[in-house]
C-alpha cells in the first residue's frame, strides 16, 4: 500500500485536488501505521471535526470518479479509497472505555481523590468549602443571608456526565463540604424531598427560624449529618411555640421569649443524638441584643455539645429528667 507520503512526493495530492483536510486525516492514517499515534487518537481526530470527516468522505467519492477517467490511476486510488475507508470504520467503532483515564474502573478511593481536586481546585475552596444547597426552594418568608456562601458553578459540567457519574460527584460534594441552608424550612424540605442527600451530607449549616422550625429540624434525625452548625440570630425567637400559642389564648401581655431553650425548635434540636461536632455562630457578631447576646451562643453550644455530641447517653438522661 501507498503512504502518505509516497503520494504527495509522486505530487498525487495536487493532481487529485485533495484537500487540507484530507490530507491531514491521510497524514495521520500513516501516524496510526507507524505507531505515533493509537488508533483511539485517530478516530478521535474524526469525530471532532465534521469538516474531517466530510473531508474524508468527499475524498472518496472524487477518487473513484478519477479511476474511472484515469484506469491508469488505479493503484494510487485504490490505495486511497483503502486509507480512507480504514479512517472511517475506525472513527465509527463503538467507543471504549480500555483507555485512559478508564476512570470508573480506578480503584473508589482514586476516584473519589481526583473529584475533590477537581471540585475544590481553586484555593478559597480549600479555605471554606460552603455551598448553598438550591435543590429544593421554598417560598417562605424567612430573611436570608448570602454574604457568606461560596457557589461552585463548575459542579454541573461534572454532576451531568452520566448518572452513574452524577451520583459520585454528588456523593463526594455532600460528603466533604459543609451545605448551606438559609433557613430551617429550606434544610426541612431539601431532606424530606432527597434520600440521597439524606443518606450522604455530613456537615450541614442552618439559620436557626422559619414557622416550622421544630418540625424541620427534626427531619436531622433521620440524615447522616456529622458535624452541625446553628447560625442563630434575634429572629430564632420570634415563632411561638405550640405551648406558647395556648397560653397566649388566655394572656394576652404575655412577655417575649427571654433566651434560647425558649425557641421554637429548641427540643427537636436537643433531642439529636451521635454528632461528631456541633458549633453555634451569631448571623451578625456587629448587631448583639440582650435576646441574642454572646453568653447565650457561648450557652448554647455548651449545651448541645454535652447532649449531642458523640455518645451522650448520661447526659440525655440526666436532661430529661
Amino acid at each position: 500500500m501507498s503512504t502518505y507520503y509516497e503520494l504527495r512526493m509522486l505530487n498525487k495530492m495536487s493532481e487529485y485536488t485533495i484537500n487540507k483536510n484530507a490530507q491531514n486525516m491521510l497524514r495521520s492514517h500513516d501516524e496510526w501505521k507507524s505507531g505515533i499515534i493509537d488508533e483511539s487518537e485517530l478516530g478521535r481526530r474524526v469525530r471532532m471535526s465534521r469538516e474531517n470527516r466530510a473531508a474524508v468522505i468527499q475524498t472518496m467519492v472524487k477518487i473513484a470518479s478519477i479511476m474511472q477517467k484515469k484506469p491508469e490511476e488505479s493503484k494510487y486510488v485504490l490505495n486511497i479509497i483503502e486509507m480512507c475507508g480504514e479512517i472511517v470504520s475506525i472513527a465509527d467503532k463503538p467507543l471504549s472505555d480500555g483507555g485512559f483515564p478508564f476512570f470508573m474502573k480506578l480503584p473508589l478511593e482514586v476516584r473519589r481523590r481526583i473529584l475533590e481536586l477537581c471540585l475544590y481546585s481553586r484555593e478559597y475552596y480549600y479555605k471554606a468549602r460552603v455551598l448553598t444547597h438550591l435543590h429544593k426552594k421554598t417560598d417562605c418568608s424567612c430573611p436570608k443571608d448570602s454574604r457568606s456562601l461560596i457557589l461552585m458553578p463548575h459542579i454541573g459540567a461534572l454532576a451531568t456526565v452520566s448518572k452513574h457519574f452524577n451520583h459520585e460527584v454528588l456523593q463526594c460534594l455532600y460528603n466533604t463540604s459543609t451545605i448551606s441552608f438559609q433557613c430551617a424550612c429550606e434544610m426541612g424540605a431539601s431532606l424530606r424531598s432527597s434520600a440521597f442527600f439524606r443518606n450522604h451530607v455530613h456537615k450541614i449549616l442552618f439559620h436557626w427560624w422559619g414557622p416550622n422550625a421544630d418540625k424541620d429540624i427534626k427531619e436531622l434525625r433521620n440524615c447522616s449529618v456529622e458535624d452541625l452548625t446553628v447560625v442563630v440570630a434575634k429572629t430564632t425567637m420570634k415563632e411561638p411555640t405550640k405551648r406558647e400559642k395556648l397560653i397566649r389564648e388566655s394572656f394576652a401581655r404575655l412577655v417575649a421569649k427571654a433566651s434560647f431553650p425558649e425557641a421554637l425548635g429548641f427540643e427537636e434540636l436537643s433531642s439529636l443524638r451521635g454528632l461528631k461536632s456541633v458549633h453555634v455562630m451569631l448571623a451578625n457578631r456587629r448587631r448583639v441584643t440582650e435576646l441574642c447576646s454572646m453568653e447565650d451562643q457561648a450557652g448554647l453550644q455548651r449545651w448541645l455539645k454535652k447532649r449531642i455530641v458523640g455518645n451522650s447517653e448520661g447526659g440525655n438522661s440526666e436532661g430529661d429528667d
